[in-house]
C-alpha cells in the first residue's frame, strides 16, 4: 500500500498543488525535499515550487533522487542508502 501526499503553496484564493503518489510519509520526503532545496536549488524556493508543482502536468509517482543533484555525497548515501 502506497502513503500519498500533496506538495502544494498558497496562492491568493487558496493553494495550488500536486499529487505524489508513492512514499509520502514525512520522515523520507522532508529531508529530501530539504536537501533538494539546500542543493540543487541553491535555496531558489521559486525554482523548486516551479519544478515541483507550477510545471507538472498530472502528478508525481514518487519524488525522484534526482532532487539530490549537486548534493554533497555522504547526504546522498545517508537519504538514499546509495540507490539512485
Amino acid at each position: 500500500m502506497s502513503t500519498g501526499s500533496c506538495i502544494a503553496r498558497p496562492t491568493e484564493t487558496g493553494y495550488t498543488g500536486i499529487y505524489v503518489h508513492f512514499d509520502g510519509y514525512p520522515s523520507g520526503r522532508l529531508p529530501l525535499l530539504l536537501a533538494a532545496y539546500q542543493h540543487r536549488f541553491a535555496r531558489d524556493v521559486e525554482a523548486m515550487r516551479v519544478h515541483l508543482i507550477d510545471q507538472v502536468s498530472i502528478a508525481w509517482d514518487e519524488l525522484g533522487t534526482d532532487l539530490l543533484d549537486g548534493a554533497p555525497k555522504s547526504l546522498i548515501k545517508k537519504l538514499t542508502g546509495r540507490e539512485r
